[in-house]
């Protein structure tokens, strides 16, 4: 999940690699506990903590857009590590992707 809009720069607000094509769901309140799949992992945020951080976008900067998506890929795992934006994100993913869901939702204040 991360944010467009320009102020933002793209912020990453989740990252989460490595969960398994047989996982159907994942339940509200997931990240940073032990109910993620196993093999599961969950990145380090634009806030620099590991897990979900939600929006909260600057006051006075309008509605910002934040996408989700979900890539079902070619491989089982990639080898990520620590903290990345979203072009390392993407490039990891280069050559791996055979389908993906994209969700978007506006917040401001």
């Amino acid at each position: 999940m991360y944010d467009l809009h320009p102020i933002a720069d793209n912020w990453i607000h989740w990252a989460v690699i490595n969960i398994p094509s047989t996982t159907l769901e994942l339940p509200e309140g997931v990240s940073r506990t032990s109910g993620l799949p196993t093999g599961s992992k969950e990145l380090i945020n634009s806030f620099g903590t590991q897990g979900y951080g939600g929006p909260c976008p600057p006051s006075g900067t309008g509605a910002h857009e934040y996408k989700i998506i979900l890539y079902a890929l070619n491989v089982d795992s990639i080898n990520l590590n620590g903290s990345i934006n979203l072009q390392q994100f993407q490039a990891a993913l280069d050559g791996k992707i055979i389908d993906k869901l994209e969700l978007s939702g506006y917040f401001g204040q």
